[in-house]
């Protein structure tokens, strides 16, 4: 018998959970051994993830199956962006907001459901020799990995470690708390 591949994944956001879920699902022989690290507690989650909201389009709702989109706030049938120079541009789409918090705590319940581990923890760090990857978490434990997958989003633990580079670009995004037009989506964006 193979012996089991142990992967773990930083970041419980939409990257990290799906790849979670995946891993599980397409698993039938049961030999990946999958663990999910999220750094913020369940109030940060909540708060962070409700921040940042979610569309998600109609098409892309069948491509994720067999997970199920339990948590639809909306319809969307258009995106309406407003530019600098008074430039505004609509794109008619069908799709859905979704409550993003409680859509990922269920895709999560469902990957621990499947054998998968979750855990609320940080990574404090990560070093890679031969084929193993070993990570320390700030509860002092040690782990060795066969692969880690990097979800940990803008602010990467995983790419500072073992000195990836990269392109990043900064984003500034502010919330405006005016209601919104039933079925349309609008983004503001400013000159930077």
């Amino acid at each position: 018998m193979a012996r089991n591949l142990r992967v773990l994944i930083i970041g419980a956001g939409p990257a990290g959970v799906s790849a979670a879920y995946f891993l599980k699902y397409y698993d039938s022989d049961n030999i990946v051994d999958v663990n999910l690290v999220e750094r913020l507690d369940s109030k940060r989650y909540e708060i962070y993830h409700d921040m940042c909201g979610c569309a998600i389009s109609e098409n892309l709702l069948k491509e994720i199956k067999p997970l199920k989109v339990e948590n639809i706030v909306g319809k969307i049938h258009l995106i309406r962006e407003f530019w600098p120079d008074n430039l505004v541009t609509e794109t008619r789409l069908k799709g859905y907001i979704i409550d993003r918090p409680e859509f990922l705590k269920a895709v999560i319940r469902r990957f621990v459901n499947m054998g998968g581990e979750f855990e609320v923890n940080s990574v404090n760090d990560i070093t890679q020799y031969n084929d193993k990857v070993k990570v320390k978490f700030s509860t002092g434990r040690a782990r060795e990995y066969d692969y880690v997958i990097a979800a940990d989003g803008a602010n990467p633990i995983v790419r500072k470690k073992l000195n990836i580079g990269g392109k990043r670009d900064y984003f500034v995004q502010y919330v405006i708390d005016e209601p919104p037009e039933r079925g349309v989506l609008c983004f503001y964006y400013d000159e930077k």
